[in-house]
């Protein structure tokens, strides 16, 4: 009897543990996806900043080259054409910088997702793989306890335990 009680408390145990250890795989999951959404968020609004500065850099280039077809009429045609093409080339170059600047960090930010991706699966996969190993333990343990019970009922003459 006092076999049948501790296996049946530790068929209890592990079947609380799994209890435990799925609502730990669920509550990784939901802190997955929300953490996900929330850098999704943040690189969204990056991105959109990064394109409102490029959209206005690109309207500064248009306005200055307007200005350059304006003033090539007049006779200081040489110094404002110049000008105006070096402020061209500058607002070109911090255009590329921050192109740069934004494609480098959507790879460092397609890296982190990688690395957070590749933990969070690790540690799912470990729980899926204990989860496993604790119900095979479970059905075992079950096992034991009802072959436990049929032979002490036999034990005992039971004529209906003996199928």
């Amino acid at each position: 009897m006092q076999l049948r009680d501790t296996m049946r408390e530790m068929v209890e145990d592990y079947s609380r543990q799994l209890d435990l250890r799925d609502n730990t795989i669920r509550e990784l999951q939901n802190r997955d996806a929300q953490q996900q959404t929330e850098v999704s968020m943040l690189v969204y609004k990056e991105n959109e900043t990064l394109k409102q500065e490029n959209r206005m850099l690109r309207d500064k280039v248009v306005i200055l080259e307007d200005e350059i077809n304006r003033f090539g009429n007049q006779q200081s045609f040489a110094q404002n054409t110049q000008a105006l093409e070096e402020e061209i080339g500058r607002l070109n170059r911090i255009l590329q910088e921050k192109e740069q600047v934004f494609d480098r960090d959507m790879a460092d930010q397609k890296n982190e997702w990688a690395e957070i991706y590749g933990a969070q699966k690790s540690q799912y996969d470990q729980q899926a793989r204990e989860i496993v190993l604790l119900t095979q333990e479970n059905e075992t343990l079950l096992t034991r306890l009802e072959m436990q019970g049929r032979q002490e009922m036999q034990g005992k003459g039971c004529p209906q335990c003996a199928n």
